[in-house]
């Protein structure tokens, strides 16, 4: 039972997430991410357009292996699953990537933006493209950096080397962080879209300003 259980997550496994096997090995700078989201968003800038909502299926053998791993996840195992998010555990860093887009906005239709912000802080950035939006504040050496995406094409490659993922409740959506010792990384699915924070900040401020995103 067990050899054939096996097979089916491998022969699942190597079908739907092969294009993730050749993601770079790298955590990349905020300044980084920022010119490449302006890259790939092709610098258009965002419009009061409505949203435009896709029903999309989830594929079968994506929903087979969801049921598999939920099922078998070990302590040593490859994979694992948050609602929501699919994992890839490499050695040195970790691929996301979403199990859930059915009915998700295709484009950012609304900017979410942050109702609480520690004293201080100011806005250094804030721009919204047609699949990305972001809010970058700064305090001294302390970073807020904020980002929304659109379901459908979000992935990320995080560097896990010698840090852990932990699940996180966000407004009552599941969610994951990792803490990096001098910065802390959240994600979560609000059911619309992905939204990330990356701060310097101690883990109840970032936690606030989650659960204040309008």
């Amino acid at each position: 039972m067990d050899d054939l259980l096996s097979t089916i997550v491998e022969q699942a496994y190597t079908t739907e997430f092969k294009e993730y096997e050749n993601s770079t090995h790298h955590f990349f700078s905020l300044s980084h991410r920022r010119r490449m989201k302006q890259l790939f968003n092709n610098g258009a800038a965002y419009s009061d357009k409505p949203e435009i909502r896709q029903k999309k299926k989830i594929p079968a053998v994506a929903v087979t292996l969801i049921v598999i791993l939920s099922l078998l996840i070990t302590a040593a195992g490859a994979a694992f699953f948050i609602h929501g998010f699919g994992f890839k555990k490499e050695s040195d860093h970790t691929v996301v990537f979403t199990t859930d887009t059915a009915d998700a906005p295709k484009t950012i239709g609304y900017v979410y933006s942050p109702t609480y912000l520690p004293d201080g802080f100011e806005a250094e950035t804030i721009e919204a493209y047609d699949l990305t939006a972001t809010h970058l504040y700064r305090k001294g050496n302390d970073v807020i950096d904020i980002t929304q995406q659109t379901k459908p094409d979000f992935s990320g490659n995080y560097n896990t080397e010698g840090y852990e993922i932990e699940r996180v409740d966000i407004n009552g959506h599941e969610g994951f962080k990792i803490d990096f010792k001098d910065s802390r990384m959240y994600v979560w699915d609000n059911g619309d879209y992905i939204f990330d924070i990356y701060s310097t900040l101690p883990d109840e401020e970032i936690l606030k300003i989650a659960a204040g995103m309008k």
